[in-house]
Protein backbone atom coordinates (compact mmCIF):
# COMPACT_ATOMS: atom_id res chain seq x y z
CA UNK A 1 0.00 0.00 0.00
CA UNK A 2 1.55 3.53 -0.45
CA UNK A 3 2.35 5.99 2.31
CA UNK A 4 -1.04 8.11 1.06
CA UNK A 5 -3.34 5.04 1.95
CA UNK A 6 -1.66 4.31 5.21
CA UNK A 7 -2.18 7.90 6.14
CA UNK A 8 -5.76 7.71 5.47
CA UNK A 9 -6.28 4.37 7.18
CA UNK A 10 -4.59 5.97 10.19
CA UNK A 11 -7.10 8.72 9.90
CA UNK A 12 -10.20 6.98 9.18
CA UNK A 13 -8.98 4.91 12.87
CA UNK A 14 -8.26 8.44 14.51
CA UNK A 15 -12.46 8.74 14.45
CA UNK A 16 -12.81 6.15 17.28
CA UNK A 17 -9.39 6.83 18.87
CA UNK A 18 -10.52 10.38 19.52
CA UNK A 19 -12.67 9.20 21.96
CA UNK A 20 -10.73 6.90 23.97
CA UNK A 21 -7.11 9.12 23.82
CA UNK A 22 -7.87 12.59 22.92
CA UNK A 23 -11.33 13.25 24.36
CA UNK A 24 -14.26 14.63 22.89
CA UNK A 25 -13.85 18.14 22.79
CA UNK A 26 -10.72 20.22 24.05
CA UNK A 27 -10.56 19.91 27.70
CA UNK A 28 -12.31 17.09 27.81
CA UNK A 29 -9.88 14.55 26.95
CA UNK A 30 -8.83 14.42 30.68
CA UNK A 31 -12.10 11.92 31.06
CA UNK A 32 -10.85 9.42 28.89
CA UNK A 33 -7.03 10.31 29.82
CA UNK A 34 -8.08 9.02 33.42
CA UNK A 35 -9.72 5.64 31.70
CA UNK A 36 -6.97 4.93 30.07
CA UNK A 37 -4.32 5.99 32.70
CA UNK A 38 -6.62 3.65 35.30
CA UNK A 39 -6.40 0.82 32.33
CA UNK A 40 -2.60 1.62 32.35
CA UNK A 41 -1.83 1.37 36.13
CA UNK A 42 -3.99 -1.92 36.38
CA UNK A 43 -2.05 -3.74 33.88
CA UNK A 44 1.07 -2.90 35.15
CA UNK A 45 0.19 -3.96 38.51
CA UNK A 46 -1.20 -6.97 37.24
CA UNK A 47 2.17 -7.45 36.33
CA UNK A 48 3.87 -7.42 39.66
CA UNK A 49 5.97 -4.21 38.72
CA UNK A 50 7.42 -2.56 41.63
CA UNK A 51 6.30 1.32 41.76
CA UNK A 52 10.04 1.92 41.03
CA UNK A 53 9.69 0.27 37.67
CA UNK A 54 5.98 1.75 37.11
CA UNK A 55 7.85 5.45 37.54
CA UNK A 56 10.96 4.53 35.47
CA UNK A 57 8.03 3.86 32.74
CA UNK A 58 6.55 6.93 33.69
CA UNK A 59 9.31 9.23 33.28
CA UNK A 60 9.69 7.81 29.99
CA UNK A 61 6.05 8.10 28.80
CA UNK A 62 6.33 11.77 29.86
CA UNK A 63 9.48 12.41 27.49
CA UNK A 64 7.69 10.98 24.60
CA UNK A 65 4.60 12.90 25.40
CA UNK A 66 7.06 16.20 25.96
CA UNK A 67 8.92 15.36 22.77
CA UNK A 68 5.54 15.30 20.77
CA UNK A 69 4.25 18.60 22.04
CA UNK A 70 6.16 21.40 23.84
CA UNK A 71 9.34 19.91 22.23
CA UNK A 72 8.35 18.36 18.86
CA UNK A 73 11.41 20.41 17.38
CA UNK A 74 13.87 17.99 18.96
CA UNK A 75 12.32 15.60 16.07
CA UNK A 76 13.16 17.72 13.61
CA UNK A 77 17.00 16.29 14.04
CA UNK A 78 15.70 12.80 12.89
CA UNK A 79 13.35 14.29 10.22
CA UNK A 80 15.59 12.77 7.38
CA UNK A 81 15.14 9.04 9.03
CA UNK A 82 12.77 8.29 7.03
CA UNK A 83 10.83 5.51 9.78
CA UNK A 84 11.07 8.53 12.20
CA UNK A 85 9.27 10.65 10.12
CA UNK A 86 6.70 7.59 8.58
CA UNK A 87 5.92 6.56 12.26
CA UNK A 88 5.47 10.11 13.63
CA UNK A 89 2.88 10.90 10.92
CA UNK A 90 1.32 8.05 11.44
CA UNK A 91 1.29 8.30 14.75
CA UNK A 92 -0.14 12.41 14.77
CA UNK A 93 -3.10 11.11 11.91
CA UNK A 94 -3.89 8.28 14.52
CA UNK A 95 -4.42 10.32 17.67
CA UNK A 96 -3.81 13.69 16.92
CA UNK A 97 -1.58 14.49 20.28
CA UNK A 98 0.29 12.94 22.70
CA UNK A 99 -2.29 14.88 25.43
CA UNK A 100 -3.47 11.42 26.62
CA UNK A 101 -3.92 9.19 28.99
CA UNK A 102 -0.70 7.36 28.09
CA UNK A 103 2.12 10.24 28.13
CA UNK A 104 0.48 12.71 30.46
CA UNK A 105 -2.52 10.70 32.38
CA UNK A 106 -0.52 7.77 33.69
CA UNK A 107 2.60 9.80 34.88
CA UNK A 108 0.24 12.48 36.68
CA UNK A 109 -2.09 9.38 37.91
CA UNK A 110 1.22 7.01 39.49
CA UNK A 111 1.88 10.85 41.23
CA UNK A 112 -1.05 10.72 43.06
CA UNK A 113 -0.76 6.90 43.53
CA UNK A 114 2.97 7.90 45.37
CA UNK A 115 1.61 10.24 47.17
CA UNK A 116 -1.45 8.34 48.56
CA UNK A 117 0.55 5.63 49.67
CA UNK A 118 2.72 8.07 51.56
CA UNK A 119 5.90 7.50 49.62
CA UNK A 120 6.67 11.16 49.37
CA UNK A 121 6.32 13.45 51.66
CA UNK A 122 7.21 17.63 52.08
CA UNK A 123 6.60 19.76 54.36
CA UNK A 124 4.29 22.84 53.87
CA UNK A 125 6.75 25.39 54.41
CA UNK A 126 9.36 23.55 51.57
CA UNK A 127 6.07 22.58 49.18
CA UNK A 128 5.34 26.48 48.95
CA UNK A 129 8.96 27.21 48.33
CA UNK A 130 9.36 24.66 45.48
CA UNK A 131 6.00 25.72 44.21
CA UNK A 132 7.50 29.20 44.01
CA UNK A 133 10.75 28.18 42.49
CA UNK A 134 9.35 25.34 40.12
CA UNK A 135 7.22 27.86 38.87
CA UNK A 136 9.47 30.74 37.76
CA UNK A 137 11.42 28.18 35.98
CA UNK A 138 8.33 26.94 34.25
CA UNK A 139 7.73 30.52 33.49
CA UNK A 140 11.01 30.66 31.61
CA UNK A 141 10.82 27.45 30.03
CA UNK A 142 7.34 28.11 27.97
CA UNK A 143 9.21 31.48 27.07
CA UNK A 144 12.31 29.48 25.59
CA UNK A 145 10.04 27.22 24.03
CA UNK A 146 7.74 29.39 22.29
CA UNK A 147 10.99 31.51 21.30
CA UNK A 148 12.61 28.79 19.51
CA UNK A 149 9.26 27.58 17.92
CA UNK A 150 9.58 24.42 18.53
CA UNK A 151 6.60 23.78 20.06
CA UNK A 152 3.57 21.53 17.80
CA UNK A 153 1.37 22.13 21.00
CA UNK A 154 1.49 23.95 24.33
CA UNK A 155 0.47 21.28 26.95
CA UNK A 156 3.82 19.50 28.59
CA UNK A 157 6.44 20.91 29.97
CA UNK A 158 9.68 20.01 31.92
CA UNK A 159 9.11 22.21 35.06
CA UNK A 160 5.06 21.38 34.87
CA UNK A 161 5.74 18.50 36.84
CA UNK A 162 7.09 19.24 39.54
CA UNK A 163 4.65 22.80 40.27
CA UNK A 164 2.34 20.25 40.06
CA UNK A 165 4.09 17.85 42.72
CA UNK A 166 4.31 20.96 45.32
CA UNK A 167 1.28 22.64 45.07
CA UNK A 168 -0.25 19.37 45.75
CA UNK A 169 1.85 18.42 48.52
CA UNK A 170 1.03 22.10 49.88
CA UNK A 171 -2.69 21.54 49.87
CA UNK A 172 -2.77 18.30 51.26
CA UNK A 173 -0.69 18.96 54.01
CA UNK A 174 -3.10 22.60 55.04
CA UNK A 175 -5.73 21.62 57.41
CA UNK A 176 -8.41 23.86 57.02
CA UNK A 177 -12.37 23.89 58.70
CA UNK A 178 -14.68 23.06 56.77
CA UNK A 179 -16.93 25.62 55.57
CA UNK A 180 -20.32 25.95 53.78
CA UNK A 181 -18.59 27.61 51.00
CA UNK A 182 -16.25 24.62 50.38
CA UNK A 183 -18.72 22.54 48.68
CA UNK A 184 -20.32 25.64 46.27
CA UNK A 185 -16.93 26.43 45.45
CA UNK A 186 -16.28 22.81 44.50
CA UNK A 187 -19.89 22.53 42.44
CA UNK A 188 -18.27 25.88 40.84
CA UNK A 189 -15.41 24.82 40.09
CA UNK A 190 -16.62 21.71 38.16
CA UNK A 191 -18.93 24.11 36.18
CA UNK A 192 -16.02 26.19 34.99
CA UNK A 193 -14.03 23.36 33.90
CA UNK A 194 -16.69 21.95 31.78
CA UNK A 195 -18.13 25.02 30.28
CA UNK A 196 -14.98 27.45 29.78
CA UNK A 197 -14.03 26.21 26.01
CA UNK A 198 -17.56 26.54 25.04
CA UNK A 199 -17.24 30.20 27.36
CA UNK A 200 -14.51 31.03 25.24
CA UNK A 201 -15.66 30.10 21.65
CA UNK A 202 -18.05 32.52 22.62
CA UNK A 203 -15.72 35.30 23.87
CA UNK A 204 -13.97 34.92 20.24
CA UNK A 205 -17.22 35.17 18.33
CA UNK A 206 -17.94 38.19 20.42
CA UNK A 207 -14.62 39.77 19.20
CA UNK A 208 -15.10 39.01 15.89
CA UNK A 209 -18.13 40.66 15.88
CA UNK A 210 -16.60 43.51 17.66
CA UNK A 211 -13.91 43.76 14.60
CA UNK A 212 -16.83 43.48 11.81
CA UNK A 213 -19.01 46.25 13.66
CA UNK A 214 -16.18 49.13 14.62
CA UNK A 215 -13.44 48.04 12.45
CA UNK A 216 -11.96 47.44 16.08
CA UNK A 217 -8.79 44.44 16.02
CA UNK A 218 -8.79 42.78 19.13
CA UNK A 219 -6.89 40.15 19.62
CA UNK A 220 -5.43 39.64 23.08
CA UNK A 221 -4.95 36.27 24.87
CA UNK A 222 -4.66 37.40 27.93
CA UNK A 223 -8.35 39.42 27.71
CA UNK A 224 -9.86 36.34 26.09
CA UNK A 225 -8.46 34.50 29.19
CA UNK A 226 -9.74 36.45 31.96
CA UNK A 227 -13.58 37.11 30.26
CA UNK A 228 -13.61 33.12 29.92
CA UNK A 229 -12.46 33.02 33.63
CA UNK A 230 -15.12 35.46 34.66
CA UNK A 231 -18.31 34.73 32.23
CA UNK A 232 -17.94 30.61 33.28
CA UNK A 233 -17.43 31.70 37.29
CA UNK A 234 -20.58 33.33 36.39
CA UNK A 235 -22.22 30.65 34.80
CA UNK A 236 -20.81 28.35 38.13
CA UNK A 237 -22.05 30.84 40.60
CA UNK A 238 -25.37 30.95 38.81
CA UNK A 239 -26.44 27.50 38.13
CA UNK A 240 -24.79 26.25 41.42
CA UNK A 241 -27.32 28.98 43.66
CA UNK A 242 -30.38 28.24 41.44
CA UNK A 243 -29.83 24.30 41.92
CA UNK A 244 -30.35 25.04 45.58
CA UNK A 245 -34.10 25.93 44.81
CA UNK A 246 -36.28 23.09 44.74
CA UNK A 247 -37.68 24.79 41.25
CA UNK A 248 -34.26 24.48 39.62
CA UNK A 249 -32.88 21.49 41.81
CA UNK A 250 -32.22 19.21 38.50
CA UNK A 251 -29.25 21.42 37.38
CA UNK A 252 -27.52 19.73 39.81
CA UNK A 253 -26.61 16.87 37.43
CA UNK A 254 -24.30 19.46 35.81
CA UNK A 255 -22.00 19.07 38.80
CA UNK A 256 -23.10 16.16 40.72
Amino acid sequence: YSKEYIFKLCRLLGLWSILLFVGVRWQLWYMSGVIVAVCIFSFLLRKRLSLKQMTIIAILFYLIGLIGDSYYGVLEYFAQNKLVSFGTKAYFALFGTTRNGLFMGYPFFLLGVIIEKKELSIKPIRAILGFIVSMIFLFFEVFLVKKWGMAKDLNMYIFLFPVILYLLMFVLNVSIKEKTIFKSLRNIGVIVYFCHMFVYQFVMWGFQLINKLFCIEINNSLLNYWLTILLSTLIGYIIDTLSRKEKFSFLKCLYS
